[in-house]
């Protein structure tokens, strides 16, 4: 399977993928032998949600009819385009 290699910077710098990285992520995750990464990989891009949020999330936070997921008592993030 082909790797894709982000740099690391630092946390005080907002970086976000270019087009070509993000095509490059999006076709390595088609590649996966779990078939649910593609799925877990866009709901982080559209989202922003943090990897702990997207670990916990659970079918019963997501509300479709609104197009919001909950992703804790405080916070609830967009999921309709």
């Amino acid at each position: 399977m082909q790797e894709v290699f982000i740099k690391a910077t630092p946390n005080k710098i907002v970086r976000y993928l270019s087009d070509n990285e993000l095509e490059d992520l999006l076709k390595v995750c088609e590649t996966s032998l779990w078939d649910r990464l593609c799925l877990l990989v866009i709901l982080a891009i559209m989202t922003g949600m943090r990897k702990s949020e997207l670990i916990n999330i659970r079918w019963t936070d997501i509300d479709f009819d609104a197009g919001l997921a909950k992703v804790d008592t405080y916070r609830a993030v967009m999921i309709d385009s």
